[in-house]
């Protein structure tokens, strides 16, 4: 299951990268690419999900990961477990703001529920299968997989984890990760830290005042992603009128502001690196605004994504602002 999750994960990250690159060519020759690519993106992304998926949900993933193990037995499909993480590769590939966590989860679980169906196992096999299916799928497009064993064996529960599948997710995710990094190598979305070292009780102080600062941003970012939704809700228009409208608001951000559109890795990238020290808070505050309106729209629209790249992206750009306004000692950064 791992190896087949680490292959397919792969060959859904090459058609992302291929989009991208397609994209950034465009983009370059003309600014107006901007414009149109995450239309036609944002579009097909929908009609993939529409007519090929048999649940017909378009946004995040998760949500239908959890339906699958809550309510259904594990059960996924096959046109599930392909289209939808298709549809967030076009969807991110063509400039839309969304992460990939969510595809990975629906790709992983996906895939080890269809085996253990193959392979006539009870009900409890099926959702187990389905979480270290998950877990593996994170495993994989992230390149971490603890990360991958802790973030899907917690997914079925608020308050515990599921304990019994911890063996299985671990094989699962080490399989799925040494096949991954087999084709695209170990870079990681952040640079590796070569050395450890003890936080300082300043330190901690500061990341804990982050810590608040971030979680008032989270709730804000929540706020407009549920009222992106329910604007939509009020306006009874053709089902295929919204991912052209909403493709069309995420390229005018994306004509002005070319650092929010798509997953933002290179952002992400830059920030950690300190580069961002050089930016203007306002900049900043620019960037935090618009990548959670772009992600809410792009989402609400009909395009497909997860959205726990853009909180990473939020929150870096919080910690930049925080460095500059607090001129936290360098050791402390």
């Amino acid at each position: 299951m791992g190896i087949s999750i680490g292959l397919a994960s792969t060959i859904i990250h090459e058609i992302y990268v291929l989009l991208s690159e397609i994209t950034h060519l465009m983009t370059e020759l003309n600014r107006s690419f901007y414009l149109i690519l995450p239309i036609l993106g944002i579009t097909l992304a929908f009609l993939l999900v529409d007519r090929y998926s048999t649940t017909k949900q378009s946004g995040g993933g998760s949500h239908r990961l959890l339906e699958a193990y809550h309510f259904e037995g594990g059960i996924m499909t096959a046109r599930d477990t392909l289209f939808e993480p298709l549809a967030s590769a076009i969807t991110m590939g063509t400039g839309g703001s969304a992460g990939f966590e969510g595809p990975s989860l629906l790709l992983g679980g996906g895939i080890g529920s269809l085996i253990s169906q193959r392979l006539n196992f009870n009900q409890e096999d099926i959702q187990r299968f389905l979480i270290s299916g998950a877990a593996a799928g994170v495993a994989a497009i992230f390149k971490a997989p603890f990360t991958g064993i802790m973030f899907a064996l917690e997914i079925p529960y608020k308050r515990d984890l599921k304990r019994v599948s911890f063996i299985p997710a671990t094989m699962a995710s080490i399989s799925a990760y040494l096949v991954t990094i087999a084709f695209q190598g170990p870079e990681t979305i952040f640079p590796l830290i070569p050395r450890f070292q003890v936080p300082s009780p300043f330190f901690l102080i500061h990341a804990f005042i982050i810590g608040i600062v971030t979680a008032l941003f989270g709730a804000i970012f929540i706020r407009i992603f549920d009222g992106v939704g329910n604007l939509r809700s009020k306006y009874s228009l053709d089902k295929r009128i919204y991912p052209i409208i909403g493709g069309l608001m995420v390229g005018l951000i994306g004509v002005f502001i070319p650092r929010v559109a798509g997953v933002g890795y290179d952002t992400l990238r830059s920030i950690v690196a300190g580069d961002a020290s050089n930016w203007s808070i306002g900049f900043l505050f620019i960037l935090i605004f618009f990548k959670m309106v772009a992600t809410s729209i792009t989402l609400k629209s009909g395009g497909s994504g997860g959205v726990f790249i853009p909180t990473l992206y939020i929150g870096a750009c919080l910690g930049a602002i925080y460095v500059q306004l607090v001129q936290v000692p360098d050791e402390q950064i």
